[in-house]
């Protein structure tokens, strides 16, 4: 019980956003966890605000620009927690996230993995956010195999490391790192566990992954399914069994 935390939160040009994100994490109700915080070579006033943190449990990294993968794998080679999850500079977590997700971790030894529900950030023009239900939270419980087909887990997580330590240890250096990681883990054996408590929300704006997502609807999504989806067939095929 009470296992630390190990949270990383790469960085990169989002100066308008970070210090929420920041201080979602530090005003968890559940307190033992470590913040590595990733700047990933940020070129706006990203770093100024790092060094204005004077929080113990932040630990912050400065290197060259690399990607989201770059950054995630030299914060986890740093991680001392048993529980392990990452959090993007653009959302924000609800004050219970920790507690609830590391009590099922606690209580259900044969879980490896816990994803919870997640409301929509909506930033109007006045700059106000305006939240909303996530319109897909049907989408969200746990189905591992449509999971190939849509990746929605939301944007709050807490893990086992050994389950990320088995499904290979590093994320892959270019986008949709979280979703290769999230198969590999599947893959790898891990058991899933959907808390439909929702526990933060997610940024809806042209700057983020969505917005970007929305706008290019870039062909590597679709070849990264394909692989993915073919990486597990032919594990299934030598006897994995998927559940």
């Amino acid at each position: 019980m009470n296992k630390k935390i190990s949270v990383i939160m790469p960085a990169y040009n989002y100066d308008k956003f970070i210090q929420e994100a920041i201080d979602g994490i530090l005003n968890q109700t559940y307190q033992n966890f470590e913040l590595i915080i990733v700047d990933d070579g940020s070129t706006d006033n990203t770093w100024s605000i790092l060094e204005k943190q004077n929080d113990p449990r932040i630990k912050i990294i400065h290197k060259e620009n690399g990607g989201c993968g770059s950054a995630l794998n030299v914060g986890f080679s740093m991680a001392t927690g048993e529980y392990e999850t990452w959090f993007a500079t653009d959302n924000k977590m609800y004050p219970n996230a920790f507690k609830e997700m590391s009590l099922i971790l606690d209580t259900k030894p044969e879980i490896d993995f816990v994803y919870c529900c997640c409301d929509e950030a909506i930033t109007k023009e006045d700059g106000h956010i305006e939240l909303r239900e996530d319109y897909n939270t049907d989408g969200m419980i746990w189905s591992p195999m449509g999971f190939y087909d849509r990746f929605n887990i939301g944007v709050v997580w807490l893990w086992r490391k050994e389950l990320r330590i088995k499904a290979g240890e590093k994320y892959m250096e270019a986008p949709c790192e979280d979703y290769d990681m999230t198969c590999r883990m599947i893959e790898a054996g891990g058991k899933f566990y959907y808390n439909k408590n929702r526990q933060g929300w997610y940024r809806i704006h042209d700057m983020g992954l969505q917005g970007k997502l929305k706008k290019e609807q870039p062909t590597y999504i679709k070849e990264l399914t394909i692989k993915a989806k073919k990486r597990r067939d032919e594990k299934i095929a030598g006897g994995l069994k998927i559940t």
